[in-house]
C-alpha cells in the first residue's frame, strides 16, 4: 500500500454520517479514485458539503469507496457526520507539503523523505549525531558516535571492519601535529597514546617519541610488555631486533641491540645499567658473528662499566673483554670486605640427591682426530703479579677449612687412582718441601698402613730419610736441632728387630726380645789404632757377655799361628753351661 498524488480526481457521494463513504462516480471531466489511485492504495482527500461541512485527511481507496482513514482537519475539528450531497477529491494539504522558497527546501514537520527519493529517512536529525544507513531505505543515527564539528565521541564499541588488500584505517598528516592521539577523559591527557606523524609510538608518554619508535611509560608497579603465542607448534613468542647500514651490511662492533635501565635522580634518568647485542667479527652473507655484553654503574658514578661479555666463540670473560683460549675468564677486581671470594658455590642439597652431589666437576674430552695434547690440566694454580708496596703472607694452592669435619668420613685431599704404570694418587714434583702436620699413613689406609708417621708437640729432632745417585746409598739419620740425637728402634710387644739383605731374602742381624731386659750390649767404633768396642751395660754392676754358638759350633777368633808361647797368664770366661774357665794366654 502506497500513498498516490494524482490530478484531476473527483467524485460525488451521498453517504451519511463518519464512515467509509460510497462514491457514486466521477464528475465531468475528472477521474475516478479507484482509476488515478489504485485500490489499496492511499491519498489525501477533501469532502465538501452543500452544507459547508468540510473534512480533510487521508484515504483509502477500494472498489467504489473510500475509506477516512487519518483525519488531518474538519470544520468541526472531529470526523463529520455528513448530510446531503457530497464533493470528494484528491487534494495536497499545506501541512503535508514539502517546498522550496529559492534557497531552502521546507518539509512538515515530523515529515520523513526516503532515500529513494533523495532524503534521509529521518524525521529529526538529533544534534551532532552522524547518520548512517539501516541497510534497506533510509539512515538512521545513533547516540553512540557523535561529530561536533571539531571532536568525534564514540561512547559505544567503535569497530572499523574492511575486507579488501587496502588498509581497514587510513590517517594521512601532512603537517607538523602527530597522526593518531588516543587519551582518557582528561584533555590533554597526561598518559595518551601517540602515534606521530613519522610514524613514532609513544604509550602513556609523548616526551621520548622524538628519539625512539616505540616509548612506554606506566604509573604502575611492574608493567611491561606481555606477548602470548596460542598454538599448537613449539614456537614462542619472538622479538626481532634487526640493523643495517641504510641498506648495507653492517661491520665489526655495530650494537644490534641497546637495552639500558634507567632511574630517576631527582633531575635526569640515569643508566643504571644496560645489555649490548654487537656483531663480533667480520660479518658475510649467512655469517654474522654476536656478541653479549652487560654492564652495570658502580655506586657513586653516573655511567656504566662492563662487567660480562660473552663473544661469538661462545667465551665468557667477567671484568674482562679479552677471552681468546678462555671459556671462563674473570678478573674483576676484588673488593668490598676483609675476605673475599671468586666463585662461591653454595646451593642446598635436596632429599632427592642421596648418591653423590659434585660442587664442581672437571670432565673435559678431546676432539675425535689425530693429535697430541701434551698436558691436560684439570685444575692450575698460578702467580700472579704481587703489586708495588703489597705483601702477601701466606698464598696456597689448595686450602682446605679446619670445619670440613661434618660427615662420616672427611677427606681434605682424596685421590682414588688404581695402581698401573704413569699412575699417581699424589706427586708432588717441585723441589720445596712437603709438610704434614697430622698423623701420616703411607701404604695403606688407616689400621693398614706400611708406615705411620706420628707427630710429637713442640718437636725439634727428627728422622731423616734420604736417597742416593747412582752409586750411592741411601740414608737414615737423625736429625734436628739438638747437638746429639740417639735413633730409637722400636718393636712392638716381643717382636725383633731383624736386619737383611738381598730384598729381605738374607738376615743379617736379629736382635730379639728378653722380658724385663735390664741389661744389654752396647757397641761403639774406635778412633785412630784403637779398636771397637762390644760393652756390657746395664743395671746390674757385673754383666757377662755370652757368645754362643749353634749346636756344635765354636766361637772363632783372630787368625791361628803355629808354636808354642811361654805362658804369661790366663783370661777367666764361661763355657757354655756357665762354668767358669781360665783361658791361658803366652
Amino acid at each position: 500500500m502506497a500513498l498516490v498524488l494524482a490530478d484531476r480526481v473527483q467524485e460525488y457521494s451521498t453517504t451519511t454520517g463518519t464512515g467509509t463513504l460510497t462514491l457514486s462516480g466521477a464528475y465531468a471531466g475528472f477521474q475516478t479514485f479507484s482509476a488515478a489511485i489504485g485500490n489499496g492504495n492511499t491519498c489525501y482527500y477533501t469532502i465538501t458539503s452543500d452544507t459547508n461541512q468540510w473534512e480533510v485527511g487521508v484515504g483509502t481507496v477500494g472498489v467504489g469507496t473510500l475509506a477516512r482513514t487519518t483525519l488531518i482537519s474538519s470544520s468541526t475539528g472531529s470526523l463529520v457526520s455528513f448530510t446531503g450531497t457530497l464533493t470528494v477529491f484528491v487534494t495536497y494539504p499545506a501541512e503535508k507539503a514539502v517546498y522550496g522558497d529559492g534557497t531552502t527546501i521546507v518539509a512538515p514537520s515530523g515529515a520523513l523523505l526516503p532515500v529513494a527519493n533523495g532524503g534521509t529517512g529521518l524525521a529529526l536529525v538529533t544534534a551532532n549525531r552522524i547518520p548512517y544507513g539501516n541497510g534497506t531505505s533510509a539512515l538512521q543515527t545513533s547516540a553512540n558516535l557523535t561529530f561536533d564539528g571539531t571532536t568525534l565521541t564514540n561512547t559505544g564499541n567503535a569497530i572499523i571492519s574492511d575486507n579488501s588488500a587496502n588498509a581497514a584505517l587510513r590517517i594521512t598528516q601532512v603537517g607538523a601535529g602527530n597522526a593518531l592521539l588516543v587519551e582518557d577523559s582528561a584533555n590533554p591527557d597526561a598518559s595518551p597514546f601517540v602515534v606521530s606523524s613519522s610514524g613514532q609510538v609513544g604509550i602513556g608518554a609523548v616526551n621520548d617519541i622524538a628519539n625512539y619508535p616505540l616509548a612506554v611509560y606506566s604509573t604502575i608497579g611492574y608493567t611491561g610488555i606481555s606477548l602470548q603465542v596460542s598454538s599448537v607448534d613449539s614456537g614462542g613468542p619472538v622479538n626481532r631486533y634487526q640493523k643495517n647500514r641504510s641498506g648495507g651490511i653492517v661491520q665489526s662492533g655495530d650494537e644490534l641491540l641497546r637495552m639500558s635501565m634507567r632511574g630517576f635522580d631527582g633531575a635526569n634518568y640515569i643508566e643504571g645499567a644496560s645489555i649490548i647485542s654487537a656483531v663480533d667479527g667480520t660479518p658475510g652473507v649467512n655469517d654474522m658473528p654476536g656478541r653479549l655484553t652487560f654492564l652495570t654503574t658502580a655506586d657513586g658514578a653516573s655511567a656504566s662499566t662492563e662487567r660480562m661479555r660473552i663473544n661469538s666463540a661462545g667465551e665468557i670473560g667477567i671484568g674482562v673483554a679479552s677471552t681468546t683460549a678462555y671459556s671462563i675468564r674473570s678478573a674483576k677486581n676484588v673488593t668490598g670486605a676483609v675476605t673475599t671470594y671468586g666463585i662461591v658455590q653454595q646451593g642446598t642439597v635436596q632429599s632427592d640427591n642421596t648418591t653423590t652431589h659434585n660442587a664442581f666437576l672437571s670432565n673435559p674430552a678431546t676432539q675425535a682426530t689425530a693429535f697430541t695434547l701434551t698436558n691436560l690440566r684439570h685444575y692450575t694454580a698460578s702467580q700472579g703479579t704481587i703489586g708495588a708496596t703489597s705483601a702477601v703472607t701466606n698464598q696456597y694452592g689448595v686450602f682446605v677449612d679446619s670445619t670440613l669435619t661434618g660427615a662420616t668420613n672427611n677427606y681434605g685431599f682424596y685421590g682414588n687412582i688404581a695402581s698401573a704404570t704413569g699412575r699417581y694418587n699424589f706427586y708432588a714434583a717441585g723441589t720445596a718441601a712437603n709438610v704434614f702436620v697430622g698423623i701420616t699413613h703411607l701404604g695403606g689406609a688407616v689400621g693398614s698402613e706400611s708406615l705411620r708417621v706420628t707427630p710429637v708437640a713442640s718437636a725439634v729432632n727428627y728422622w731423616n730419610f734420604q736417597g742416593s745417585a747412582t752409586a750411592g746409598s741411601p740414608s737414615l739419620s737423625a736429625q734436628g736441632s739438638d747437638t746429639n740425637i740417639s735413633l730409637y728402634y722400636l718393636s712392638k710387644g716381643i717382636g725383633s728387630h731383624v736386619f737383611t739383605t738381598t730384598s729381605g731374602a738374607n738376615i743379617q742381624l736379629l736382635v730379639s726380645n728378653t722380658t724385663s731386659a735390664v741389661n744389654y750390649l752396647q757397641i761403639s767404633g774406635g778412633v785412630t789404632t784403637a779398636a771397637p768396642v762390644i760393652v756390657a751395660t746395664g743395671s746390674d754392676t757385673n754383666i757377662d757377655i755370652a757368645l754362643t754358638p749353634k749346636g756344635t759350633g765354636v766361637l772363632k777368633f783372630g787368625t791361628y799361628t803355629a808354636g808354642i808361647l811361654a805362658q804369661a797368664g790366663y783370661i777367666t770366661i764361661k763355657d757354655a753351661a756357665g762354668n767358669t774357665r781360665n783361658l791361658l794366654v803366652g
